[in-house]
């Protein structure tokens, strides 16, 4: 009896280690010169555009990759004249304001300026396709984000016009929130 509890126990310690490592998931840092290789699920050329260069540093998280560039607004249209080449995937590029940092995964001091990224999201794992793209055989949401603050200058990047280009939202969010301090100090329309 004694033999089949530990049994019994050793197995269970295995199972909630298993589960607990799939849980908390799997992540890494990718160096500047690490050589991407195309994943399954990944469209045809992903890796090649995740490999361009000025490529800063990348991580990636389960599933999922995010790499980071640093060039000029002439290196950024190059690439995404490459991003723009992509078929069967929405294609967005996603303004945001100020300078990109990154680092090590985890790095609660991230140090290494860039300005753009690349994030390879899974269906399933934090990305749902578009609608109009559901029956789309792309594996992965593949959108690109641009840091306003740094080299790039927005007058001088010519985006493809395949490519959506969306606010980030952040400058949006603070004037709202600045709007409605202001609407709680007016003074009431009956007071003036």
């Amino acid at each position: 009896m004694r033999r089949r509890n530990l049994i019994a126990s050793g197995i269970a310690a295995a199972t909630a280690a298993a589960l607990a490592a799939a849980a908390f998931g799997l992540g890494g840092t990718y160096s500047k010169d690490h050589k991407v290789v195309e994943q399954p699920g990944w469209p045809k050329g992903l890796a090649d555009l995740a490999n361009s260069p000025g490529r800063v540093n990348g991580y990636f998280i389960n599933a999922n990759d995010f790499f980071f560039y640093a060039g000029d607004a002439k290196a950024c249209g190059e690439f995404l004249d490459r991003y723009a080449a992509f078929k069967d995937m929405p294609l967005v590029l996603i303004l945001h304001p100020g300078r990109g940092l990154t680092g090590g995964l985890g790095d609660p001091n991230p140090a290494i300026p860039f300005d753009w990224g690349l994030s390879i999201v899974r269906r399933g794992w934090g990305a749902d396709m578009p609608e109009a793209y559901r029956n789309s055989p792309s594996q992965v949401v593949v959108t690109v984000n641009l840091y306003v603050g740094g080299r790039v200058s927005l007058n001088a990047l010519e985006v493809p016009l395949t490519v959506e280009v969306r606010s980030g939202g952040e400058i949006e969010r603070f004037v709202a929130h600045h709007e409605a301090k202001r609407t709680l100090l007016a003074p009431p329309a009956d007071r003036q």
